[in-house]
């Protein structure tokens, strides 16, 4: 279950958001290193962990659908 904050800019979520896989968190890593990512806070049913981002901070990333 999602803590209720977004991974990126720790703002309490209250809109829309999407759960990013492991492979696309190490991809932002890389290409904004500056980028402040907490720890991942959602995991799938599976139990593979997932970081939940809002729309703002999905845009400032350039991910597809935002």
């Amino acid at each position: 279950m999602p803590d209720g904050r977004c991974c990126f800019c720790d703002k309490i979520l209250n809109e829309q958001v999407a759960a990013l896989k492991e492979n696309v968190i190490e991809i932002l890593r890389i290409t904004n290193p500056e980028m402040n990512i907490r720890p991942s806070n959602a995991t799938d049913p599976l139990g593979n962990r997932r970081w939940v981002i809002c729309l703002e901070c999905a845009r400032k990333c350039n991910l597809p659908g935002s």
